[in-house]
């Protein structure tokens, strides 16, 4: 996916789980960020919730191919916490690259986050 967005012509910084996610974004406020569901560590739902928390105009995509065997909507309920899209793995390039500029342009209608 990054080498995709950075052909996209985006910048991209890259977190191996949710708490590094948190950081980075603590850091520098991203314009979007692409979140898998799993993740070590601190998983995708929770870093959701927190980044919801504190960043509350933060664009957020939520991704998943969910678990081999479960049931549970994993991107069902990351709309729920607050994620701005959600994509199911696996998707197309050219369907990354569609959402990321939709919440962007999003963005710029909305304005600055606070």
């Amino acid at each position: 996916m990054k080498r995709v967005l950075e052909k996209g012509g985006f910048e991209v910084l890259e977190a191996a789980d949710g708490k590094k996610c948190q950081a980075a974004v603590a850091a520098r406020l991203p314009d979007v960020v692409v979140l898998d569901i799993l993740m070590p560590e601190q998983d995708g739902l929770e870093t959701l919730r927190a980044l919801r928390g504190l960043y509350p105009g933060l664009k957020i995509l939520a991704i998943s191919g969910g678990a081999l065997g479960q049931q549970f909507d994993w991107l069902h309920f990351a709309k729920q916490l607050g994620a701005d899209a959600v994509l199911e793995k696996p998707f197309s390039n050219e369907t990354l690259l569609a959402t990321v500029r939709s919440l962007l342009s999003n963005h710029a209608q909305a304005g600055p986050v606070p």
